[in-house]
Parts: structure tokens; sequence; C-alpha cells
């Protein structure tokens, strides 16, 4: 369920977007401890986290690793697909 969402998404987004766009969870109802799963989630499924500073608060951002170039079978990047394992002489 949170794989398929994760890899539908082109933009940034935060821990909130996955809990109300995917799980359909109330933002009223947002525990830490539901914050905290979905972190660990996106973490598990290669998401890349952003760290985004404001005058007072400090945001956490999710980068999916379609939108960073990963490969959604194996999680490698396009740099690393295809058969040469080595260098071409």
């Amino acid at each position: 369920m949170i794989e398929r969402w994760v890899y539908e998404q082109y933009k940034e987004f935060c821990v909130a977007d996955v809990a109300i766009e995917c799980f359909k969870i109330d933002a009223a109802r947002l525990s830490r401890d539901i914050q905290t799963r979905i972190g660990n989630a996106l973490r598990q499924l290669g998401c890349k986290r952003i760290e985004k500073r404001t005058h007072a608060t400090t945001r956490f951002w999710y980068k999916s690793p379609t939108e960073m170039g990963h490969d959604r079978r194996t999680g490698r990047g396009d740099e690393e697909k295809g058969s040469d394992h080595g260098i071409a002489f």
C-alpha cells in the first residue's frame, strides 16, 4: 500500500502527506508513534530524508526513490543498472 503510493510521488512529501493521503488517517489522530513507523517504512523503501529549517522549526521531507532515479525493484541508481559490473577495457 505505502510502496505504491511512494513510487507514484514526483515531488517531495512529508510523513503527514503519507498518513493523510495513503492511510486516510485524520490529522488530529497522527501520533508520534504513527509518524515514527511511517518514517521507518519510508527509509526501508529507499526514500531520502531531507531536513528543511525555517526560523523556529525543523521539518523533514522525503524524496521517493523514483524521484532520485533509483530502480523500483532493486533500489539501485540509474548509473548502476545494466550488466556491466566492471570497467570496460
